[in-house]
């Protein structure tokens, strides 16, 4: 609601990382205003991290946006990293 009132949209969350080990996942999810990302969260569980990144935005916690003039290529979950994303 904060977001929404705020910038007139809504919050979307999205899963940026997966790391550990199949029986001790850690989760990085981020939540994005229009394309704009506000904060991050870690957690065991995917929902675990989006209340996290949801509690990191309300403290307005500051998260550093990549410079917009540099490339910035997104992944496919469990890629590499060497394929883009259209």
């Amino acid at each position: 609601e904060h977001v929404l009132r705020q910038t007139g949209d809504l919050p979307r969350y999205d899963l940026l990382d997966t790391t550990g080990p199949e029986n001790d996942r850690r989760y990085t999810v981020g939540v994005f205003a229009g394309e704009r990302l506000l904060a991050r969260g870690v957690g065991s569980s995917i929902k675990e991290a989006g209340k996290e990144a949801a509690r990191a935005a309300l403290r307005g916690e500051e998260i550093e946006q990549p410079n917009p003039l540099t490339p910035f290529p997104l992944t496919r979950e469990g890629g590499t990293g060497d394929e883009e994303v259209e």
